[in-house]
Parts: C-alpha cells; sequence; structure tokens
C-alpha cells in the first residue's frame, strides 16, 4: 500500500507536465503529490512494510517531483539573479554533507531535523503563495532557512546526529510490534528511550540548585520512590520503591543537586557526565513549571557537548517535556 501511495506521487509528477502552470489542474495534482509525501512513510510504518525499496522508491519520487516542478515553475516565475546563487550555494552545501557523510559513516545518511523539515515544508508552499506574495520576499526568507539548514545538517553529520532513512522506519516499526503487537502468550514489552538534545532552546533556567547534601536524605528518599513508584508497578519492576535502605546514597550523591524552597526540596537532578538523570520533582510541586525549571538548569549547567537522557515509554508526559525542549529519541530498548 505505501509503495502504491509513492507511485501515486510519480503518477502525479509526469501529470504537471502537461497542465499549465498555476491551473486548477496543477494546484490539484501539486497538493496530492504533497500529501503522499506526506502519508506514504506513516502507512509503510503503520502495516509494517517498510523496506529498501520503499526508501529507494520514495527517493526516486521525490527528486522526479522536484525536477518536474523545476520545469514548470521556472519558466513562469520571475527568478533573479541572486536566487539562482542562493540555490547553487545550498546544492554546494548539501553536496559536502553527503561526501562527509559517506567519509565518517561509510554509508549515506540524512538528518531528519527541525529545521529541515521547516525547509521542506516552506519550499512546498512556496508554489501556493506565487500569486498573491512577491516572489522576491518569500524567497528571501526560504532561502535563509535552507541555508541554515543545511550549515546545521552538516554540523549534526560531523557529530554523529544522524541516522539512515531505512533503518529509521525500520526500528520504528520494529518498536511497534514490540509494544503493540506481542507474540500469544508473551507479555506486552515495556519500552524506554534514549534521547538526545538536538534542537537547542534558548531559554535560560529561571531557578537555581545546590549540590545535594544528606541534611535532605529523608526528603529525597520520600520523594524518588514517590515518583517512580507508579511507574514501576505499571512495569511491574520490583521493588515499587526502589532506595529501599540507606546504601543507595553510598555512591554517585555528588552528581545530584537539589531544588529547595526553605527547607523543602521541591526536586533534583543528577548530571552523570554528558547524561541527565534522575530529574525528579514533589508530587506537591508538580504541575507547577518545576520540571521545565530544572531542565532548563540541567542544559545550562551540564559540562558536554552531547547531552543524553533516558525515559521509560510510560513517562509520556517527561517525553512530551523533553521534546518540547529539543530532544529527540535516538534509539529505544526494551526494559523490565
Amino acid at each position: 500500500m505505501a509503495n502504491i501511495i509513492t507511485f501515486v506521487r510519480v503518477v502525479c509528477s509526469f501529470a504537471i507536465l502537461f497542465c499549465p502552470a498555476f491551473s486548477a489542474p496543477f494546484y490539484v495534482l501539486y497538493v496530492t503529490a504533497g500529501f503522499t509525501d506526506i502519508i506514504d512513510g506513516f502507512v509503510a510504518r503503520k502495516t509494517g512494510t517498510a523496506s529498501e525499496f520503499g526508501s529507494k522508491l520514495d527517493t526516486v519520487a521525490d527528486f522526479i517531483f522536484v525536477a518536474v516542478c523545476l520545469i514548470k515553475l521556472i519558466p513562469v516565475l520571475k527568478f533573479e539573479f541572486w536566487m539562482f546563487i542562493s540555490i547553487g550555494i545550498i546544492v554546494i552545501i548539501k553536496m559536502i554533507n553527503i561526501i562527509s557523510g559517506v567519509v565518517l559513516q561509510k554509508k549515506l545518511v540524512t538528518v531528519h531535523s527541525v529545521m529541515n523539515k521547516i525547509t521542506g515544508g516552506l519550499l512546498f508552499v512556496l508554489p501556493l503563495t506565487a500569486g498573491f506574495i512577491d516572489l522576491r520576499y518569500s524567497a528571501a526568507i526560504v532561502s535563509a532557512i535552507a541555508v541554515f539548514a543545511a550549515v546545521q545538517e552538516g554540523h549534526y553529520i560531523r557529530m554523529g546526529r544522524i541516522e539512515t532513512k531505512m533503518n529509521n522506519d525500520i526500528n520504528r516499526e520494529e518498536i511497534h510490534h514490540m509494544k503493540l503487537d506481542p507474540a500469544p502468550g508473551e507479555s506486552t514489552m515495556n519500552l524506554a528511550h534514549k534521547m538526545e538534545y538536538i534542537n537547542p532552546v534558548y531559554e535560560k533556567a529561571a531557578v537555581d540548585l545546590v549540590p545535594y547534601s544528606s541534611d535532605y536524605q529523608e526528603q529525597y528518599r520520600k520523594i524518588y520512590n514517590e515518583c517512580y513508584h507508579e511507574m514501576r508497578e505499571a512495569l511491574n519492576i520490583k521493588p515499587f520503591d526502589f532506595i529501599q535502605d540507606d546504601s543507595f546514597f553510598k555512591n554517585g550523591m555528588e552528581d545530584v543537586y537539589l531544588l529547595l524552597e526553605g527547607e523543602d526540596l521541591i526536586g533534583s537532578v543528577a548530571l552523570k557526565g554528558n547524561e541527565i538523570d534522575d530529574l525528579i520533582v514533589s508530587p506537591y510541586y508538580q504541575g507547577r513549571g518545576y520540571g521545565k525549571k530544572i531542565l532548563l538548569w540541567a542544559l545550562d549547567n551540564i559540562k558536554s557537548e552531547r547531552i543524553f537522557l533516558h525515559v521509560a515509554d510510560w513517562n509520556k508526559r517527561a517525553i512530551g517535556l523533553y521534546k518540547k525542549y529539543g530532544f529527540e529519541i535516538v534509539e529505544t530498548e526494551v526494559i523490565g
């Protein structure tokens, strides 16, 4: 089914060649082709039909669609010389990125960054606005964003923040089946995600945390167990109250930082190398934005260029917070 949807994009692309630019049939075919590009990957993952052939067909279909659009639009749009220069710059940067990926990773790689997705969306919308927005203005905005996205893509490739499209589709599908479709007689698997800070946010922390002190040991024990009890019980990970005795506090507490209000412990977080760990907020203070504040403080104070954290798939609220503030899932594993 997914490959059929992708093939529809190829058919629509060739059909556009026989339609006058900006005519009603042109818009219908153009929007239909764009819609197939949105849903074919989704359908492949949902139906378990992601394949190497499908990935290659999608790439070919994209190339044909873009080529046809350029053939139809360049003669009717008033392109200025600087626009061709900006396109050339972007192409050169993209070629450098491709070569860098092959040299560093020994394979063709792609970066699924927010800026690349925004660029693709703007490029798709650009012809639809040509009738009422001066191309000089819309092209300038799109060009600036596209150049930034291409430069950022190259940075991510050299930093190792990459994933192949094929593996990305297959891994998501494997995860889907692990969680939702266990074999007869098997229990549903519990999943945990490794997330990486990929899309930086530029918001400063509004709080200050202090190093852990044993004066707050009992408060920390109580809050830690309260925060993790529901999840561990739901996932049947025993003991449900993780901190059973004082041995927990003998190692690793030098990495823990506390958010205090007077003598009350609001929450805490651990900074362990390049990882943010055990970000917790007292149930009494939850819902007041303290989780966000602690996370922003951790991002400001961790001493690492690349930043990771781990979170259970069960904890949708935390995953939503982390995604909102720049993290993306890069790995998934079975826990419990």
